[in-house]
């Protein structure tokens, strides 16, 4: 099933070697929810450079990591995770390897980098999108984000390029398969409570971004935000292949979680600025409103998890 994906082959065939079969998944949670983790604490990669935010305890960094992750998995449906096994394995690899740039030891940004690629063909379009947020003119930028919102009528071109790179190369091939998804239109594997389910991630993601831009002190480092831009526009154009707009609304939702992270620990629990603006803490009601909304949306997608999975049986 693997022979031309020997990573992956390896990575199946290890956990084979255990007598219990749940093994396979159960790594897989394992180092899936070590990445989420790692991102959930990189708020130093999102915040600009000039702004150096206070210290916090421990108690209260720990308590706003931990609402941060519960909000994040009542959205994200672990049933994805398990029964996919490599794809968003993948994405939290190369979205934790976006997140340990920063760190001094570049061995392991480049280890999470080559293995979430190796895994899943969806992390080289991450890494793509990734280069892309390197660019410097934001006239350049916008014009992407244009493009990438209309990647529907250029899904074609991009298949057209990577077939004259190489067709017969492993990960090149599963790119173009991953892009020519499971049907041209909007419905093939999917349904529509599940499509419905899903797009409510990006109402929260909007929401929690627009917060944050606008009305905490601290200001998000630029690079940060166009991979957002991109990562959302990306989502929006791939609207017409189901395979690419789910999984790639839960790639940005993974990706926002620092900012979510930031939402609930400088606009809701203690509100610290930048350790050197003067600016005095206050309780942001409006903060409140959009964690609230924000919770909200969250249990109408875990209803509509919770329906396909035990109600209409679909991931069991």
């Amino acid at each position: 099933m693997y022979s031309d994906q020997p990573f992956v082959a390896f990575y199946c065939w290890f956990f084979s070697l255990f007598p219990t079969n749940g093994l396979l998944r159960l790594g897989t949670a394992l180092f899936f929810n070590s990445s989420i983790l790692l991102i959930c604490a990189s708020l130093e990669k999102i915040q600009s450079p000039v702004c150096v935010p206070k210290t916090l305890d421990a108690k209260k960094n720990n308590m706003s990591t931990s609402i941060a992750i519960s909000i994040f998995y009542l959205y994200f449906n672990y049933f994805f995770l398990l029964e996919g096994i490599r794809n968003f394995l993948a994405f939290a690899l190369v979205i934790a390897a976006y997140f340990s740039e920063t760190k001094k030891s570049k061995t392991i940004t480049v280890v999470l980098y080559v293995t979430g690629v190796l895994l899943h063909p969806s992390a080289i379009i991450f890494c793509a999108i990734r280069l892309l947020a390197l660019i410097p003119s934001k006239s350049v930028k916008f014009m992407i984000s244009l493009a990438l919102v209309s990647w529907s009528f250029l899904n074609s071109i991009a298949i057209a390029l990577l077939q004259m790179i190489g067709s017969k190369i492993a990960v090149v091939k599963r790119a173009i398969e991953y892009l020519s998804g499971s049907g041209s239109e909007m419905i093939g594997s999917a349904n529509m409570l599940e499509i419905a389910s899903s797009s409510l991630c990006l109402v929260a993601i909007g929401l929690i971004a627009l917060y944050v831009r606008q009305n905490l002190r601290i200001k998000l480092n630029n690079e940060y935000w166009w991979q957002l831009v991109f990562l959302v526009c990306f989502t929006l154009g791939s609207f017409k292949n189901d395979q690419l707009y789910l999984r790639f609304i839960f790639a940005t939702w993974i990706f926002a979680l620092p900012e979510l992270h930031l939402l609930i620990k400088n606009g809701i629990m203690i509100s610290d600025t930048c350790a050197h603006s003067g600016h005095q803490s206050q309780i942001s009601i409006t903060g409140f409103t959009v964690l609230f909304a924000v919770i909200a949306i969250g249990c109408a997608v875990f209803f509509g998890w919770y329906k396909m999975t035990y109600i209409y049986g679909i991931y069991v």
